[in-house]
């Protein structure tokens, strides 16, 4: 069975490092079914604790966690999205601070570089996702863990004695992939508000409708008490 505000969207399936769960009661609930799992942070909208972003350094945790989601006890929803860092911007300049786990490796003397060569350059930092050709000299490294990528453009910074290698930091998903997470995560949020509104106005009602009897049982009880008072001498006549 479907869940419920989940959208259906060609961005829906790709995976990403944040995750949103709209549906909760509190942020605690969920805590349990991550606490395992490093996390770089947690945050929430304007302290609304029935929705909660995760951000994960490894993509597998962060896959892993929504995997967890499928069976909660709960009905909360994830989804995929983008974290408050990958929000496009006008410059969009992507660097070392925004958890993303893709570098561009240039070699300067416009030398060709293998996949072979970067792969054995990039993968004693941790494990490699992907080598993506850009150009004959250039070569894009996604590793799993942005902490990966954090340490290999430090510590090749470093080595790089030469300084024929530059590497910098880029986005894990492009302008318009970011856009589609950020459009999907709307109608979500969108969705889940709007369904709360009308749960509370229906609980609202139904709570309404409980005073309401309450108060006609009070009064019907009350009359009945009255009756008693005023019959109490002859209501002991008949038990007698």
């Amino acid at each position: 069975m479907k869940r419920p505000y989940q959208e259906e969207t060609v961005i829906e399936d790709k995976s990403t490092r944040t995750v949103l769960i709209t549906n909760l009661e509190n942020a605690e609930q969920i805590k349990p079914f991550y606490k395992d799992l490093p996390v770089k942070e947690v945050y929430t909208i304007k302290e609304n604790q029935n929705i909660l972003f995760i951000i994960f350094y490894d993509l597998r945790n962060a896959e892993l966690f929504f995997q967890r989601c499928s069976t909660l006890p709960f009905p909360a929803v994830p989804i995929y999205t983008v974290s408050k860092y990958e929000i496009p911007r006008e410059s969009d300049k992507c660097d070392e601070g925004k958890n993303q786990s893709t570098i561009l490796i240039t070699n300067k003397d416009n030398n060709t570089l293998s996949e072979e060569e970067v792969s054995k350059m990039c993968s004693i930092f941790g494990e490699i996702k992907a080598v993506r050709e850009y150009r004959h000299n250039q070569k894009f490294v996604e590793f799993y863990d942005s902490r990966s990528a954090l340490e290999a453009f430090k510590k090749i910074n470093e080595k790089n004695s030469n300084n024929n290698l530059n590497l910098r930091f880029v986005w894990d998903n492009s302008v318009k992939a970011r856009w589609d997470y950020i459009n999907n995560t709307d109608r979500v949020l969108k969705s889940f508000q709007e369904n709360k509104y009308k749960n509370e106005i229906v609980k609202r009602k139904k709570l309404s409708k409980e005073e309401e009897i309450t108060k006609k049982k009070n009064f019907y009880i009350g009359l009945f008490d009255d009756f008693i008072i005023q019959n109490i001498n002859e209501i002991e006549k008949m038990l007698k």
